[in-house]
């Protein structure tokens, strides 16, 4: 097929793919998107004391972001959401061509990537999420780096950087990308130019830091301080959920070997999937820190293996790939998480790739009705299927004709 053909059914997947979100997200009512919204609001009209108090859903982001959030609060729900979807519409295909170039893949693998995702987009867009933001802002960071450490200084890399420090703050598991260019610059083997690398280091710790304290500087130190204090109450109090929605390692565990039951979302109703019940509380904490322990260890040694291997982009991408996995709490459209790895996936192991695909997209309760599909919910069948990308993702890269 010609590149134009290619090209084609590449916009016309984006255009299926966003426009069904974007009317969904509509009808729906985008629920998240109103809590950034009504967060922002209270930023906006001079009441930042609601932000953990006064919400449509529970406010769990850092403080400091909804002063960020405050600028859609002008624009209100219809324009603000618009906006919100608009800036994933257009910056999900231009950060699937930038992969596509510099990885030499095509855009056939872009457009296979695109349907492996489609889910987990499509349930962001729904909800008016802040994951695909997040993780196009990470993509966008280490392509950006990947050019700036081989002398091609783009004007957009620096801003990008400042971004993802502000994300950081909101969602705390995009924290170890902000490390890369300190791996890279003390742990290379040769060691570099820190004039090419210290723009770095000032547009990820002092934006980080900035939007931290920001309250602080805002409010002044004991409201603004009561106000992060609040913060962390609420991380606190949004303890372990066991609903099925939540898709995580840990989730799995509890729901198939502590005879707990779960509620599933959407039905109104409880399920009990255990196999076992040989897993009590406390084995179950230690299970938890054990999976921490070994998965924060393993996103560890993909930043060290940055500083010192040379296929960078690709590492970085694995990284990213992974990046939700030690948490307990993994919702469904933090699966949008897996494009990265997909896009890997379809280079190297395409049969792989075919069957993470599957289970990430036809796993639904449409689909496989009203028993199996709670159950395979309940079974966390969304994080088994972003596993097997990122060991497909892993294998040697085909050889060349």
């Amino acid at each position: 097929m010609k590149s134009k053909h290619w090209a084609i059914l590449f916009a016309f997947t984006v255009l299926v793919i966003f426009s069904v979100g974007s009317i969904q997200g509509f009808q729906l009512g985008a629920p998240d998107f109103r809590v950034f919204l009504a967060a922002g609001e209270h930023v906006w009209n001079g009441q930042p004391q609601l932000l953990y108090v006064v919400s449509p859903d529970r406010y769990l982001y850092a403080p400091g972001f909804a002063w960020f959030l405050s600028l859609l609060a002008p624009l209100g729900f219809v324009a603000g959401f618009w906006f919100w979807t608009a800036l994933k519409i257009v910056l999900t295909p231009v950060a699937l061509v930038m992969l596509s170039k510099r990885l030499k893949a095509g855009l056939s693998i872009a457009i296979l990537t695109l349907l492996t995702v489609a889910r987990p987009i499509l349930i962001d867009l729904r909800y008016g999420q802040i994951n695909l933001l997040v993780l196009l802002s990470l993509i966008f960071a280490v392509l950006g780096f990947s050019d700036w450490i081989r002398g091609e200084r783009k004007k957009w890399v620096l801003p990008v950087w400042i971004a993802v420090s502000v994300f950081a703050v909101a969602k705390l598991y995009a924290l170890p990308i902000l490390l890369i260019p300190y791996f890279w610059h003390f742990l290379s083997p040769t060691r570099r130019n820190l004039s090419r690398i210290y723009p770095f280091f000032f547009a990820t710790a002092v934006p980080f830091l900035f939007t931290v304290f920001l309250p602080v500087f805002a409010m002044g130190f004991e409201k603004g301080w009561a106000l992060l204090v609040q913060w962390l109450a609420a991380l606190q109090d949004k303890g372990f959920p066991m609903e099925t929605h939540n898709q995580s390692f840990l989730a799995f565990v509890a729901r198939q070997f502590t005879g707990k039951s779960a509620h599933v979302v959407g039905l109104y109703q409880e399920i009990n999937s255990t196999w076992i019940a040989w897993v009590g509380d406390v084995q179950l904490k230690m299970i938890g820190l054990a999976w921490v322990l070994l998965t924060m260890g393993l996103i560890l040694a993909k930043l060290f293996a940055y500083a010192r291997e040379p296929d960078r982009l690709r590492i970085a991408l694995l990284t990213i790939g992974i990046l939700i996995l030690p948490s307990h709490l993994v919702w469904k459209p933090y699966f949008v998480f897996a494009l990265p790895l997909a896009f890997l996936a379809w280079v190297r192991a395409p049969m792989m790739a075919l069957v993470a695909t599957v289970l990430l997209n036809l796993s639904g309760f449409s689909i496989l009705g009203l028993w199996w599909g709670p159950r395979l919910e309940s079974a966390s069948i969304l994080f088994w299927a972003m596993l097997i990308l990122y060991f497909a993702a892993l294998r040697p890269a085909p050889a060349k004709a």
